[in-house]
């Protein structure tokens, strides 16, 4: 299995998660940095093609002309999960979110968390590493 990558976009397996109403496989952003790849789980945040979703505070609408993916997807920042690999079902990403959008996504996911995002985001740290 290749390492992961922030931005990545894999198949998980969320059957096992008495939270998820629709009980199926859905694509999932890794929200991640490189050095946690040694965990067994991985932070995701999940798509849905449903997209007056969009509007929701933690959406963030995806262009499949950007993804990769068949259609435009929301990602549910609301919904973040730490899931285990094993979830995954398959080995090799099936797209990749844009940096620009990626940014979207961490901001409105720390604003979810109750962190000051704009603090955060206005000192430079746009990405997740803290080295």
């Amino acid at each position: 299995m290749s390492e992961f990558e922030d931005g990545q976009i894999y198949l998980f397996d969320l059957d096992r998660d008495p939270l998820n109403e629709d009980m199926k496989t859905r694509p999932c952003v890794i929200l991640q940095v490189c050095y946690l790849n040694a965990l067994e789980t991985l932070i995701v945040v999940p798509l849905t093609s449903c997209i007056k979703r969009g509007g929701q505070a933690t959406g963030v609408a995806l262009s499949h002309l950007c993804t990769g993916l068949e259609m435009g997807s929301i990602a549910q920042a609301h919904l973040v999960y730490s899931l285990q690999k094993s979830n995954l079902s398959q080995t090799e990403p099936i797209g990749r979110v844009h940096s620009d959008d990626l940014k979207k996504i961490r901001f409105r996911l720390a604003r979810f968390l109750g962190i000051d995002a704009d603090v955060v985001f206005s000192e430079g740290q746009s990405d997740w590493d803290l080295d």
